[in-house]
């Protein structure tokens, strides 16, 4: 498989970002996650899970705000707001395959948030991301 590029988004991300709003990726909840993979990670009572195999992999809904400076991560489950902290080493994946690291800025004394998005093969099938692909991760 070719290399999927990457991006910087800077120290925020928001649920109503470009990216989420991309034809291939509509459609796809953490519940949906849950339903066809739960048993590849530990569902968390605030609504996220973390990979079995994998614990650095964090599995989390796609309406969410990543914010650096607080280093949190936010969304609101059954009406009420969830937060857990946004760390280094740790790669958080949304349901629609997007994959957000926190890295040190290669030339400055900062950290930035780094994602990367795999593209659907159709609006109607599964993200290659959130099955079994999920465990190999492309280099960079």
């Amino acid at each position: 498989m070719p290399a999927v590029p990457w991006r910087s988004h800077g120290i925020t991300t928001a649920k109503n970002s470009a990216w989420t709003a991309l034809p291939a990726c509509r459609g796809y909840s953490f519940e949906d996650v849950v339903t066809h993979y739960g048993d590849l990670m530990t569902v968390q009572p605030e609504g996220y899970g973390i990979d079995k195999q994998h614990p650095e992999v964090i599995y989390v809904p796609q309406d969410l705000r990543m914010d650096l400076p607080s280093q949190t991560i936010s969304w609101v489950k059954d009406g009420a707001p969830q937060t857990i902290k946004l760390r280094p080493g740790h790669i958080y994946v949304q349901p629609n395959g997007y994959k957000v690291e926190m890295q040190k800025h290669p030339g400055a004394p900062s950290w930035r948030l780094w994602a990367q998005i795999r593209k659907a093969p159709s609006a109607t099938s599964p993200v290659p991301c959130q099955g079994e692909e999920s465990r190999r991760f492309p280099s960079r």
